[in-house]
């Protein structure tokens, strides 16, 4: 049997998906002039609308954010959040959003 999850939503009825499902990935990188982004991905498979999350991060932390198309994989959105913000952004999705940690994976990248 294929591995399958069901994700169901208050108000909804529970969705069917195929293949295992993904972490919350919470990545920082390194861009120009050693300048840290956090990206953010996996977040609609939890129901977690981009656009709205995007907006909250930005308010709450007064940072620029901005919610993109993953490039390379249509329909997959990640938020980019300016600096390093891993411990802030899993303390929201841990306490706001109740998402139990072992669903957030965190990656430094060099």
């Amino acid at each position: 049997m294929a591995p399958a999850y069901q994700v169901t939503f208050p108000g909804e009825s529970p969705r069917l998906m195929k293949g295992k499902l993904p972490l919350i990935t919470l990545s920082v990188a390194r861009r120009a002039s050693n300048k840290k982004v956090t990206m953010i991905t996996h977040l609609e498979a939890y129901g977690i609308d981009v656009q709205e999350f995007s907006r909250q991060i930005q308010s709450r932390m007064a940072a620029s954010t901005s919610a993109t198309e993953i490039p390379g994989r249509p329909n997959e959105m990640q938020v980019l959040v300016q600096g390093s913000r891993t411990k802030e952004i899993g303390a929201i999705l841990t306490g706001e959003y109740h998402l139990p940690s072992k669903f957030i994976q965190v990656e430094e990248k060099q």
